[in-house]
């Protein structure tokens, strides 16, 4: 028993939290989704790796809680701990595959990100968590998952695995017949697992992800990844050494870890191209000030025009009636008279003229 873990009678009472984990490209998504099949089950498909899961407050109305995640920023000690000071009984499951298959295959993804940050480090940074987590799953007898076994013998492997962790057997986890929004949590998964998941385990496993491949691992990655996990290998049943494979990433001896493949770096390089947008928009802006500016003083200036000629317009109307008021005078209306008639044939005049 955990210090950690406080007394027997503690433990008991709490919830229990089915967790799983795995390395990236482990297959343990899939082995996450056989799992939510269950009746008597519910949780989390796939955490993300740089961020812990926190459950609701009043939990999940199933009896077993479920959280998959992949070993990468944290290791499984890490989640384990949180998750038991977060009041849950830990039930650890390990998923495995041969490291050297992970490690191609992380080689070939863009969310491989063989990195170096926090939240993207290193490929073979992770490597060595999980070992760390093998090693103590070896120590404390865990129940672990072998990839290969269950592309294999899907029944046979997952029904150790329920044994091993003291459940029922349960052959929904074979047929599949939750649909993803019967799930409380169907989070990621990545577009392998997004492909293959059809009507149930059997039409959805893909034997050849089962294969043992190294071509693509740099000769370097390769001796190391043998020399560190022999022990590994020899439990599961790996091939311990391999010749590398004669393509074109012999001549790399080393996958180099580089800021470039960092989510960090990319949230930057789109930190600088919105501020590159947003400096261009301010010039645009400005522009679009200074036309309006512009734009204002015109409408002004017509404005006083216009204002002119209304006054104009409006001081002649007022003169015309006034005018009109005399026309019946005995002395002005003659004048009034033969002055608009000699307005008259001066414009009759002007537009002969024109017109000739």
């Amino acid at each position: 028993m955990d210090i950690e873990d406080g007394g027997l009678n503690s433990v008991m009472d709490r919830p229990i939290l089915l967790l799983c984990g795995g390395l990236q490209n482990s297959g343990s998504t899939l082995v996450s989704w056989c799992f939510l099949q269950r009746r008597d089950t519910d949780g989390v498909l796939d955490a993300c790796n740089d961020e812990l899961f926190v459950f609701p407050e009043d939990r999940l109305k199933a009896h077993y809680h479920w959280c998959k995640f992949t070993v990468g920023c944290f290791g499984f000690h890490d989640l384990r701990a949180f998750y038991a000071d977060a009041g849950f009984r830990v039930m650890p499951l390990l998923v495995v595959r041969d490291t050297r298959s992970v490690f191609r295959s992380l080689l070939t993804k863009n969310y491989g990100r063989n990195g170096l940050t926090a939240e993207d480090p290193p490929l073979r940074m992770r490597m060595r968590r999980f070992k760390r987590d093998w090693k103590d799953f070896r120590a404390a007898g865990w129940p672990m998952l072998r990839f290969e076994s269950l592309v294999g013998d899907p029944e046979i492997t997952l029904h150790a695995a329920c044994t091993a962790l003291g459940l029922d057997w349960d052959p929904d986890m074979l047929t599949w017949p939750k649909l993803p929004e019967q799930v409380s949590f169907f989070l990621n998964g990545n577009a392998t697992f997004q492909r293959s998941r059809q009507g149930g385990l059997a039409t959805s496993l893909q034997p050849d992800l089962a294969h043992f491949r190294t071509d693509g691992i740099p000769i370097d990655d390769l001796r190391w990844l043998e020399e560190n996990f022999y022990d590994f290998n020899v439990v599961h049943g790996y091939p311990l050494a391999t010749s590398p494979a004669q393509d074109s990433s012999s001549e790399v001896k080393l996958a180099v870890p580089t800021m470039l493949h960092s989510r960090r770096t990319e949230a930057m390089q789109q930190s600088e191209q919105l501020r590159r947008r947003c400096a261009c928009l301010a010039e645009e802006n400005a522009l679009l000030l200074a036309e309006t500016a512009h734009l204002r003083r015109q409408i002004s200036q017509q404005g006083e025009q216009l204002s002119g000629a209304l006054a104009r317009a409006a001081l002649f109307e007022e003169v015309r009636h006034r005018l009109e008021r005399f026309e019946g005078h005995f002395v002005l209306g003659p004048a009034i008279r033969c002055r608009r008639k000699a307005l008259e044939f001066v414009r009759f005049i002007k537009r002969h003229r024109i017109a000739g």
